[in-house]
């Protein structure tokens, strides 16, 4: 049975997702075509070698896809499925190297590797180190009695906080907020910058530190 969709239907347009989620479109691939194919145009495609993807809508599949890294693969093209009109092929392997686009066993031993900074003790370290940026945070914007929420306060302490657990110096956190910006958000008018570009400066940065950490080792 073939499901009732709009003409063109394609979940990853922003076209689509800026009137509204498409719940009603997903209730209906769940009850008629729950793994169901869409043909998408050339530029919404860029940077794959087929026409389109497969659209998996119900919980089960889903789980027993993300479980079986044999035939499902999150490295042969990433997990995200739409990327700006110019994008390379070159540009799409290129994000191969990062953790949410691996298959085990390299994703397995990264995130073991990972996994070490995320024990209780750990977290617990953290929690007290964030409780006092937080209260610094708050005091700064307090002082300056005005300024953007968002950038100064709401997202100044998630910052700070991944940059403490990547071991990034704070005075670069501000580098990988722009680098991650530019690369994630290539169809947002207010961000400017090359994502390709952004993406391979956070590579770079990587692999500075990964040889810094290697010659001077710390927690």
């Amino acid at each position: 049975m073939a499901p009732e969709l709009p003409v063109a239907f394609d979940p990853t347009d922003p076209g689509t997702n800026e009137v509204a989620i498409p719940l009603q479109e997903f209730l209906e691939l769940r009850k008629t075509a729950p793994v169901h194919w869409v043909e998408q145009a050339p530029e919404a495609r860029a940077g794959f070698l087929d026409t389109g993807f497969w659209a998996i809508t119900k919980h089960a599949d889903i789980l027993a896809i993300s479980k079986n890294s044999k035939e499902f693969s999150a490295n042969e093209n990433g997990v995200i499925i739409r990327f700006a009109a110019d994008m390379t092929r070159e540009q799409v392997e290129l994000q191969g190297v990062m953790l949410v686009n691996q298959d085990p066993p390299d994703h397995t031993k990264l995130r073991q590797t990972i996994s070490r900074g995320f024990t209780p003790r750990s977290i617990n370290a953290l929690h007290e180190v964030l409780v006092e940026r937080a209260n610094k945070i708050v005091d700064d914007a307090l002082a300056r009695g005005e300024g953007d929420f968002v950038e100064e306060v709401a997202a100044e302490l998630p910052l700070q906080a991944i940059a403490e657990l990547l071991g990034v110096p704070q005075e670069d956190r501000k580098k990988l907020f722009e680098w991650s910006n530019q690369m994630l958000s290539y169809d947002d008018p207010e961000i400017e910058g090359d994502p390709a570009i952004a993406a391979a400066e956070i590579l770079g940065y990587s692999m500075m530190l990964a040889a810094d950490r290697k010659e001077n080792p710390t927690d």
